[in-house]
């Protein structure tokens, strides 16, 4: 509501907004049926084709052109002169992708990936001081909000004003901040981070404020019932592990945490050797070096022994949580305990996972059978390697329907689950799967903003920094065989956790016999 009333607000009187939801609100069949005939026509259309010729280049024709190299039907009514254009392309390889990585004396780490003529700098300090590290619900999240509260030599107003001055942009959280910057910045971007990182002040008004915005989020998020049946999954999944609950704790967790806990934490965990810096972007590398010698050199300390984390297990029995709440959509999660980012079988995981609900467009099967063919879902897809970490993930799935379709679609669900689990697919779909995958992953790698997000992600995982230059190769060796071996071994359609949130319809006693 608010970004509606201001859009209309900067185009001319923010009443508008009101009066252009009543007459979306009154909006017939008989309206979409006008001005679809009126608009959707082939008078309108254009068309155009895209056919590799070689290994080298693409072709783009349209549609006048392209009926002499295509079998494909030309509208009559398509008046435009053709247009062929010569597009050059080169293998999906990243031929200037040169990371390094050096470490200073007192143990930080620094990665850099040098960019010429980029213009810009993008920076990526990481601490590991999150969720996995508190003492106490929440107290990672609100630390890393009071990071930018003050230092002892700028106060949280004298930082926000100086990266604005410079049109910079940061991000501060639990384990860090990001920072984008022009190149002729690079020194005071330098300087903020090790201002933000070794010298927080943490002002007890500040902190009062921090509770009091934190508790709004939570109140806001909970208001939304995907996230609440997410919470209820994550809880069932994942137990007493702090994975199961909210990085930014309750309401009543919040309230008592102290400045003297956010200041322990912060003494605990943020030392050097805990932490590393990434850089890419237009810089000299001996100069950044000498830049972060100089404003991180004396920053010395080891991190405390984090906390003892319960042992992760894939329960094996089933369970199913259904809640009553009033709404539209019933929102349905299915799934269990998944894999680390390190395990060996995760190439093969992440084929299986574009197979059956992560492919672009309706090519999942997810997608295809539940969302296309049946029509028994608004939304659906989900998969086991995108939130692999350190720690295992989640095999997730996340469903929404109507109320008159949420047994058939769960039922339609899990019947893709079980053909995936005992390998009845087709290698032509392991085939397909291979070639997008080991062809889309270079568009992760674009932006100087890409390429550090990834040099953190290959760091915090403990993965060789090569691994973008292996990684299209190595996904396309992978066999229909490894990907059948996986998903027998690593998907269970016999104890899947699920919950219903929503206005669920009643069942009968022995269709809720496996509720646990």
């Amino acid at each position: 509501m608010a970004a509606g009333l201001g859009q209309f607000a900067l185009n001319g009187d923010w009443r508008s907004w009101q009066a252009e939801h009543r007459a979306a609100i009154g909006v017939q069949a008989e309206d979409v049926r006008r001005v679809a005939s009126a608009y959707l026509t082939e008078t309108n259309l254009t068309v155009g084709w895209s056919i590799p010729v070689s290994t080298r280049s693409v072709t783009v024709l349209l549609p006048d052109e392209a009926r002499s190299v295509v079998e494909r039907p030309t509208p009559a009514s398509v008046t435009q002169p053709p247009i062929s254009l010569e597009i050059t392309t080169g293998a999906s390889k990243l031929a200037d992708y040169s990371p390094q990585r050096m470490t200073f004396p007192n143990g930080l780490r620094l990665l850099t990936e040098r960019r010429p003529g980029a213009g810009v700098v993008a920076l990526e300090l990481y601490v590991d001081a999150g969720l996995l590290r508190e003492r106490k619900p929440g107290l990672a999240y609100l630390m890393g909000r009071m990071l930018e509260e003050g230092t002892t030599s700028r106060t949280a107003e004298e930082i926000a004003e100086s990266i604005e001055d410079i049109g910079g942009a940061m991000e501060v959280g639990s384990t860090g901040a990001s920072l984008r910057v022009r190149a002729e910045d690079l020194p005071m971007a330098i300087e903020w981070l090790a201002d933000l990182t070794m010298r927080p002040t943490f002002p007890e008004e500040a902190l009062t404020w921090a509770r009091r915005k934190t508790s709004a989020e939570l109140q806001s998020d909970r208001d939304d019932p995907a996230f609440r049946a997410d919470l209820i999954f994550r809880g069932l999944v994942y137990g007493d592990h702090p994975y199961s609950r909210d990085p930014r704790g309750n309401t009543k967790e919040i309230a008592r945490i102290t400045r003297e806990d956010i200041v322990d934490h912060h003494r605990r965990y943020f030392h050097p050797q805990n932490a590393f810096l990434v850089a890419v972007g237009d810089f000299d590398p001996r100069k950044l070096q000498s830049l972060v010698k100089s404003r991180f050199g004396n920053w010395s300390g080891h991190a405390s022994k984090p906390p003892r984390l319960s042992r992760l297990t894939r329960s094996s029995r089933p369970k199913v949580r259904r809640v009553a709440s009033p709404g539209e959509q019933v929102h349905i999660l299915m799934g269990h305990l998944g894999i680390a980012r390190t395990h060996p079988d995760f190439d093969a995981l992440a084929v299986a996972d574009h197979i059956l609900g992560s492919g672009p467009g309706f090519t999942d099967r997810l997608s295809r059978v539940i969302r296309d063919e049946l029509g028994l879902a608004y939304s659906v897809g989900g998969g086991m390697t995108e939130s692999a970490d350190l720690e295992p993930g989640l095999f997730r799935i996340y469903l929404g329907t109507g109320p008159d379709d949420a047994d058939h679609a769960i039922a339609a669900v899990m019947e893709q689950v079980r053909l995936l689990h005992s390998g009845d697919f087709e290698d032509e779909e392991v085939e397909r799967a291979r070639q997008y995958l080991a062809g889309s992953w270079v568009f992760d790698y674009q932006t100087v903003e890409q390429r550090a997000e990834r040099l953190l992600e290959l760091e915090h995982w403990g993965l060789d920094l090569d691994e973008p230059i292996h990684w299209p190769d190595r996904v396309a060796r992978v066999t229909p065989r490894q990907v059948r071996r996986a998903t027998r071994t690593y998907l269970d359609p016999s104890a899947l956790v699920r919950v219903e949130y929503g206005p669920i319809r009643r069942r009968s006693r022995n269709a809720d016999a496996e509720c646990a």
